[in-house]
């Protein structure tokens, strides 16, 4: 498994990586979209070829176009959302594309496998962690507010 992280619209990035890592799933860990001019390659990417789990910056568009009120308004818009509308060709009153949409709320907020669990920022305020032991970890995951937002 391939984890990668904050890809950010930057497709021609994400392919160099690719070659670079060995021949397993690619996962984005969050954050695939906003800052750099690719976006909509980026999630075409990982909708057609990968796994990917949702991202604060993924959250925040689908709060944008569901008008979910999760955050601060405009929020989206100033952590370069622009460059995520310019790439999927959409005005700031257009509707997200169904198939985008249906995609990005089917991302789920972490992975458990091999062992390790990961996740993103946006699952943080969720999340309560333990010390059992010297060196061991056991963690609390509390999702009933996130899934009634979702």
């Amino acid at each position: 498994m391939n984890l990668i992280g904050d890809i950010q619209g930057n497709y021609r990035t994400l392919l160099a990586l690719l070659k670079q890592m060995p021949d397993d799933d690619p996962v984005s860990v969050g954050d695939m979209i906003d800052r750099g001019p690719r976006s909509m390659e980026v999630l075409e990417f990982f909708r057609n070829h990968g796994k990917a789990l949702l991202g604060n910056h993924e959250h925040m568009m689908l709060d944008y176009f569901c008008d979910s009120g999760n955050y601060m308004p405009g929020l989206w818009l100033m952590n370069s959302g622009d460059a995520t509308l310019n790439s999927l060709g959409l005005e700031r009153s257009d509707s997200l594309p169904e198939i985008l949409q249906d995609f990005l709320e089917s991302l789920p907020l972490l992975l458990i496998r091999d062992g390790m669990i990961n996740l993103e920022g946006i699952v943080e305020s969720y999340v309560h962690l333990f010390r059992q032991s010297a060196g061991a970890w056991t963690f609390e995951l509390d999702l009933r507010t996130s899934i009634e937002k979702w």
